[in-house]
């Protein structure tokens, strides 16, 4: 090769660079790969046309967020634009995927944080230069509007789950999309919100890992399906894009009830035990003072008639190791001679930096906080709770755990509950979500409270 072709090979190879850069999606491809799942993103994608609401149910690191923000991008630039078409094309997705037109795209996230640092940086990948953005990196709602944009049309709006249904009202869109298992009652609003445009295929993508159990989800897409709803299953062990080895690695943390969903998207009936990977032979340690570096925390679920239940527990910050250290366990007092108690427990064990407690109970916070105890509103969502406290009593691949309980008998409580902890029977399709049996669970709540608390970011389904 002469340096003439030399020259040329190198100008052709920028040239390409600096497409792929000015239009990301133009270039993108998604994964199909032959294997016994049958498990494809692009087949995912090219069943979406046509539905009046699809639900792409995938596993931890399938790319659904991926395949998410795509279809939100090619949406606000409408299959007549050249990106767009190059898309649909490379792909083999049908034009009426998108509207023909720059249209009107909604993409929602669980929580404000989650559309911030997931859902608006998976977009802006993939925007082509000449984008224009309104809050782009801040708190609340945000929009990304494509070149040359004229009034609604060709413009993505970035909402949240954690608004509230009313915050969904008086609006309209040519595709809604949703990542992660929204409230029912959003997702009701948001079939609302289409229709009023002129493309004929507005239609919601729910992209979602099932962690929650036989929700809504399950009964209106797989167990009685409603007309024009549709789903498809994408497992994460075939993406040919990701390190196999890290996300099984991560895998290897939960539970077995916890696998299936995250690696398949697959939606899992609970029963039995929740945790079914505690054994006092792993989880009960020898009890022991825990140096003072490290750092002490507390859950509080409050009771009166019910037993007031809190533990103080030590990270170990070399191991991740959360140490159950002490709790207090009573039922019959007034908050005010709770307080008292709680000042025992933490000179025994160490004053936690954080005391997480129920969210409801604003009377018992304000009262403890009259005392020298101050409270912090935990997260009280259950399944996620649930997966947070599964995470850590999961062997990690050296066979540790990380979550133990000390032994001693100020957490019998703690070690009677869990050990009963169990799954309330569902027995029919159209029963209430798979959530634990309400009773002798004082305990668990607050444990659940901590570990929420301390959660290290894999317990809303996001992908990674």
């Amino acid at each position: 090769m002469d340096r003439r072709q030399l020259i040329h090979g190198a100008r052709a190879a920028k040239a390409r660079a600096e497409r792929r850069t000015a239009a990301p999606l133009a270039y993108s491809r998604l994964w199909d790969v032959a294997t016994p799942r049958a498990s494809s993103q692009r087949g995912a994608a090219q069943q979406v046309a046509g539905s009046l609401a699809f639900a792409l149910l995938g596993g931890n690191g399938s790319g659904k967020s991926a395949l998410a923000a795509e279809f939100a991008v090619a949406a606000m630039l409408g299959s007549r634009h050249p990106i767009a078409r190059q898309w649909l094309t490379a792909n083999g997705l049908h034009e009426d995927s998108i509207p023909p037109y720059p249209g009107r795209v909604l993409f929602s996230a669980l929580t404000s944080n989650d559309s911030r640092k997931v859902l608006r940086e998976k977009v802006r990948r993939l925007l082509p230069h000449g984008c224009k953005w309104r809050n782009e990196r801040g708190d609340g709602e945000a929009e990304v509007s494509a070149p040359g944009a004229v009034g609604n049309n060709g413009t993505i709006v970035f909402k949240s789950n954690d608004q509230g249904a009313r915050a969904y009202q008086a609006d309209e869109f040519d595709i809604i999309i949703l990542d992660e298992e929204h409230d029912s009652a959003v997702f009701g609003e948001c079939l609302m919100r289409l229709g009023r445009r002129p493309w004929k295929g507005c239609y919601i993508l729910l992209s979602m890992t099932p962690l929650k159990g036989m929700t809504w989800v399950y009964d209106d897409f797989q167990a009685a399906p409603k007309e024009g709803y549709r789903f498809a299953e994408v497992d994460g062990r075939d993406n040919p894009y990701i390190d196999q080895h890290g996300r099984a690695l991560r895998m290897s943390r939960y539970g077995d009830h916890e696998r299936a969903a995250r690696e398949s998207g697959k939606f899992v009936a609970l029963e039995g035990l929740v945790y079914s990977s505690w054994s006092r032979g792993v989880h009960v340690v020898p009890a022991f003072d825990p140096p003072a570096s490290w750092p002490r925390y507390a859950g509080i679920d409050f009771g009166t008639s019910n037993p007031f239940a809190c533990s103080v527990a030590a990270l170990d910050p070399a191991d991740d190791v959360l140490h159950v250290l002490g709790t207090h366990y009573l039922a019959g007092l007034r908050w005010e001679e709770h307080a008292a108690h709680l000042h025992t427990l933490f000179g025994r064990h160490g004053k936690p930096s954080i005391v997480w407690a129920d969210p409801e109970e604003a009377n018992g916070r304000m009262t403890l906080a009259q005392h020298g105890i101050a409270c912090t509103p935990a997260r009280k969502d259950i399944r996620p709770g649930i997966n947070a406290v599964a995470s850590r009593l999961a062997l990690d691949p050296n066979g540790r755990p990380h979550l133990v309980v000390h032994d001693t008998p100020s957490n019998l409580p703690v070690i009677r509950e869990v050990e009963g902890y169990v799954w309330a029977p569902r027995v029919g399709a159209k029963d209430s979500p798979d959530l634990p049996l309400k009773a002798n669970d004082h305990a668990m709540d607050e444990l659940r409270y901590l570990c929420f608390g301390l959660s290290r970011g894999m317990d809303w389904g996001a992908s990674f």
